[in-house]
């Protein structure tokens, strides 16, 4: 939990691990659902501008966000700090889902989207869960105090993506509109 200085790093706190950085819900999906004959990715290649420009730029005020994320994140040491990893795991999922609203990106349809949105509500559980242990043991009331009011916030989160994964699980299970059910499910999480 220790932020590090500049003169701190060393080089190996850069260097690239060779993992699979994917939801285990992306990997899992290799084939496209059709709807009407076509992937949800390539409906979504054919939305309109209007909403298009809409999505580009939602895109990039969570690219924006993404960026000071990483810049926090990276003041840190993440081995043995498990809200590091946690949060960088969150971030990925949140890319996929962002590259899913333009077309792009590992995640293939709807149920990759609703798969990934339980991933962020599992990892953000268990972040509250550690938040809550490390705010127990926290000495000043008002940092632990300030601690709880963010861990509240995750855990409405969480539950918003919980209860949103489960009822569009349920329109997809009975056939509803899936390329919009998913499209609103993916922006609804960029908080849009």
């Amino acid at each position: 939990f220790f932020p590090q200085t500049p003169e701190e790093l060393d080089d190996s706190d850069f260097e690239t691990e060779d993992f699979d950085v994917r939801s285990r819900t992306s990997i899992q999906t290799e084939d496209d659902q059709l709807i009407a004959g076509q992937s949800a990715r390539a409906i979504m290649a054919q939305l309109p501008q209007e909403q298009k420009a809409k999505i580009a730029e939602q895109v990039a005020s969570f690219q924006e966000e993404k960026s000071k994320l990483d810049a926090e994140v990276s003041k840190w040491d993440d081995s043995g700090n498990d809200i590091i990893v946690l949060a960088k795991q969150m971030c990925m999922i949140m890319m996929e889902m962002t590259d899913f609203t333009r077309g792009k990106g590992p995640l293939k349809n709807t149920s990759d989207v609703i798969s990934a949105a339980k991933k962020i509500a599992e990892a953000g559980s268990r972040m509250d869960k550690l938040g809550r242990t490390i705010a127990d043991h926290c000495p000043d009331s008002a940092c632990k105090q300030d601690l709880l009011a963010y861990l509240q916030r995750i855990a409405l989160y969480c539950h918003q993506l919980n209860i949103c994964s489960k009822v569009k699980a349920e329109v997809q299970n009975l056939g509803g509109e899936l390329v919009v059910s998913g499209v609103r499910m993916a922006r609804a999480c960029l908080g849009r």
